[in-house]
């Protein structure tokens, strides 16, 4: 369930649209009623001013999934059914392909959960961003490449925390090594 309803049927409360990979202002943005983006929306838009600096393409599937989620709470998040029941994604494989290049191309921080509350929204905070990266610590080393680069583009003081225990993590099994 979103935590708000949108209003602007232009951009979804986003602030822009993209047109033939450019961005473009919502011209209802400055009309009365038209609510000012969230937390969500604007790490959104920055993600995608990054991805026209890199002068990639932005891919309409993946910014529809960005739009949605940006609407979706750590306490309210979006489910996977709700994907597939609105044909957003043509299956649950191409769904998680979209989810891992908004956080790999977009540099998106896409938090999940596989316990109650289920389903995926925008990162917005510090404390909600350890919580999901604690739940991560254990995945292959390739998935926390892109979580660390995800960190240093939204939560670049927790990237140096995260920095701090891989450190501390390689010299602690450094005197393991030595006293075996």
């Amino acid at each position: 369930m979103p935590i708000n309803t949108r209003r602007c049927f232009e951009c979804a409360d986003l602030g822009f649209t993209i047109e033939q990979n450019a961005k473009r202002l919502c011209w209802r943005r400055n009309l009365p009623g038209h609510a000012e983006p969230n937390a969500a929306a604007r790490i959104v838009e920055r993600a995608v001013d990054r991805l026209m600096v890199r002068k990639l393409q932005v891919d309409q599937y993946a910014f529809a999934i960005a739009r949605i989620l940006t609407q979706h709470t750590s306490e309210r998040p979006f489910e996977k059914g709700e994907i597939l029941a609105t044909h957003l994604a043509q299956s649950l494989r191409s769904f998680h392909h979209i989810i891992a290049d908004l956080r790999k191309v977009w540099l998106l921080p896409v938090g999940s959960r596989k316990f109650k509350p289920f389903g995926y929204w925008i990162i917005t905070d510090q404390a909600d961003f350890a919580e999901w990266v604690e739940r991560e610590k254990a995945a292959p080393v390739t998935q926390l490449t892109w979580i660390h680069a995800v960190a240093r583009h939204n939560f670049p003081v927790f990237a140096e925390q995260l920095e701090l225990e891989f450190w501390q993590d390689m010299h602690g099994s450094d005197s393991v090594r030595r006293a075996a």
